[in-house]
């Protein structure tokens, strides 16, 4: 969420160190750049075996929910509260009136349950036309679909509809649903997009699959046969849209990191990283609809000096070892525009100004390990490069 001149990024945290699924609470940190950040306490702790599962924050401006003062406008957390015995999900409610820096639990909690367990994730934004809040959460596992629900208030909850299972991931569960309105680019019309995590294939790999199509205020009807793949890598899941009160870029933020392969990564006390603030955007390309993804113009602020230049260096064909992942890309005039980010342990990959994405985590073996190599097939490829050193 940001407000105020302030970007607040709420995070998975576990202060006992004994795995998120065992002890969950939302971490929270502050930002006037989305790149340097100030650890805050903690938003929501660990209360009598309910673990605070994900969930969004919103601003109540309307003061909808009755929180607010006089002075203080509420900040107010939709979370999922998983009891610890693995039994059921539902969903809660806490809300700041010091623009969270402290938190105050709902006293009537839960706001909206169904007595059914991986009921999860709730994304809430205003929707103007009704003038209601609306909340899309998934039903993961068993009817593995996203649910949508709507309040007046944030408290009283009413079923509205429910999409899937369907299509390519109808035998995954679905999860961390999101759901936003957006112009299509050089055109005069909107469409809403709907992502969700999915597992992919028989692999423990998940991604972020979306739809587009229209939303009647009750009912979300997509225009595609099949969901399309917003990142190729193994690594960007979770995924949350920022609700941006401070400018009209739609941001995006995703957890670099999946479920199954967490506890194998090298990194104490964190598992898994935030990627890169990225802003999106809706463009038809050869008649449909693609979701474009940029890094945010701020990391252009940590550029030291080019490190690095190529020009016109020729790279003939070969190959090297290594973890590949595929993602169809069409050339423009004969060229492939790749925007990379390399940090210690992870890397970042942007082809043809956003539209295709590659996010992965590595974990190299020593410190020496920071050479790039580049292959090509076929045909002989000219490199030219600029390499900038970036710092915190």
């Amino acid at each position: 969420m940001a407000y105020d001149g302030i970007y607040h990024l709420f995070y998975g945290y576990d202060p006992v160190g004994k795995g998120p699924t065992l002890y969950s609470s939302w971490g929270h940190a502050v930002s006037t750049d989305l790149l340097h950040w100030e650890i805050w306490p903690l938003a929501i702790p660990e209360q009598a075996g309910i673990l605070a599962f994900s969930g969004s924050a919103v601003m109540d401006f309307q003061n909808t929910t009755g929180f607010s003062t006089d002075r203080s406008t509420a900040m107010v957390i939709i979370f999922t509260g998983n009891i610890a015995s693995f039994i059921e999900s539902d969903q809660r409610l806490a809300y700041s009136l010091d623009g969270g820096i402290t938190w105050t639990l709902y006293d009537e909690n839960p706001v909206l349950r169904t007595g059914k367990y991986h009921f999860r994730d709730p994304k809430v934004i205003w929707h103007e036309p009704s003038n209601r809040w609306l909340m899309v959460v998934a039903q993961a596992v068993g009817q593995r679909a996203v649910q949508f629900y709507s309040s007046p208030d944030l408290k009283n909850w009413t079923y509205l509809s429910q999409k899937g299972p369907e299509g390519l991931i109808i035998n995954k569960e679905w999860e961390t649903p999101n759901f936003f309105e957006i112009k299509v680019q050089g055109e005069n019309i909107s469409k809403w997009v709907l992502p969700s995590m999915t597992g992919v294939g028989s692999r423990p790999r998940r991604t972020v699959m979306y739809w587009t199509g229209e939303f009647d205020g009750k009912k979300f009807t997509t225009d595609q046969t099949m969901a399309k793949i917003l990142d190729f890598g193994p690594d960007f899941t979770a995924i949350q849209t920022w609700n941006n009160y401070m400018d009209d870029r739609l941001l995006i933020t995703g957890w670099m990191c999946v479920w199954e392969m967490c506890r194998y990564h090298p990194t104490r006390p964190w598992q898994g990283v935030q990627s890169l603030t990225r802003v999106l955007s809706l463009e038809r390309e050869n008649g449909e609809l693609l979701l474009v993804q940029k890094p945010i113009k701020e990391v252009e602020k940590l550029r030291t000096g080019v490190v690095w230049e190529i020009r016109n260096a020729k790279i003939s064909t070969g190959k090297g070892m290594g973890v590949f992942y595929n993602a169809n890309v069409t050339l423009q005039a004969g060229s492939l525009k790749l925007h990379m980010f390399l940090d210690w342990s992870s890397v970042e990959l942007f082809a043809n100004d956003g539209r295709q994405v590659i996010t992965t985590l590595i974990f190299p073996q020593n410190e020496t390990s920071d050479g790039l190599d580049a292959y090509c097939e076929g045909e002989d490829v000219h490199v030219t490069n600029y390499v900038y050193d970036c710092g915190l």
